[in-house]
């Protein structure tokens, strides 16, 4: 079972089990039907409990790869048509801890972006599905 996860309009930009197989080159056949969320964390649970195969962002499913809890079918990996961006007012860095938590976020995103110079490690993954 192919596991879903129903972006709604705001989602459009992320990939889709569709887009999925158009370029892993299977045409003849649609996505299954499967269990469908709205959240990437309810559909990652779905898949750590062995309800499906889910195809889901390495970024936040990265721990559950390195343990063996999900292995990756496929190193086929789809961009995201669209960036994240941090923004604020100026005037948060006057806040207590602001300045410390942005210069986290900016360290994360530079450990995410040298993650993503990996080819296998870049965008929306192949299909993941739970392991042992």
């Amino acid at each position: 079972m192919m596991i879903h996860v129903d972006w709604g309009r705001d989602g459009r930009f992320l990939p889709d089990w569709s887009e999925w197989l158009l370029a892993a080159g299977i045409t003849r056949r649609p996505p299954n039907p499967g269990p469908a969320f709205n959240l990437s964390a309810m559909a990652i649970d779905a898949a750590l409990a062995g309800r499906g195969i889910l195809l889901g962002q390495r970024s936040l499913i990265r721990e559950e790869l390195r343990q063996g809890r999900l292995v990756a079918l496929s190193s086929l990996a789809l961009p995201l048509n669209k960036s994240y961006f941090v923004v604020y007012p100026r005037r948060v860095l006057n806040k207590a801890g602001a300045p410390e938590l942005l210069a986290w976020l900016q360290r994360q995103a530079e450990e995410e972006s040298r993650q993503e110079e990996r080819p296998s490690e870049a965008g929306l993954g192949g299909p993941l599905v739970r392991c042992g």
